[in-house]
């Protein structure tokens, strides 16, 4: 288990940092840190385990957040966890084809969160 992991929760609604924030607390995850946009982000990236991010934002998306984080190369090694309102194909496809590793759709399990993130934790790793 990697409950000890620091994760950054990025969303520009504080309504769903903050429902993300006590699932995540309900599951163990304790470090848990908030931005409000992919800007802000990328001040507050270092250092971080993982980064879980809205898919649409205003000014920079979780796209553009993660295509800013490879271009650094500490950045790059965090892994994005995007998650989107918006159930389509095109939003998974677009994701994975970038390199993401995983996406979800809202509505989720805590279960399922939790799954995802064992799971780029213990690649991150490996």
């Amino acid at each position: 288990m990697h409950y000890d992991a620091s994760i950054l929760l990025v969303d520009d609604y504080k309504f769903i940092r903050t429902i993300l924030e006590r699932m995540l607390q309900q599951l163990g995850y304790q470090d848990l840190r908030m931005a409000a946009s992919g800007v802000d982000a990328l001040l507050r990236t270092r250092p971080v385990d993982l980064v879980i991010t809205d898919y649409h934002m205003p000014e920079m998306d979780g796209i553009g957040l993660f295509q800013s984080m490879q271009q650094d190369p500490v950045l790059a090694k965090i892994p994005v966890l995007l998650i989107s309102g918006v159930p389509t194909e095109k939003f998974a496809t677009q994701a994975l084809a970038l390199g993401i590793q995983s996406t979800l759709n809202t509505p989720f399990r805590a279960e399922q969160l939790d799954q995802e993130i064992q799971s780029l934790l213990t690649r991150s790793l490996s």
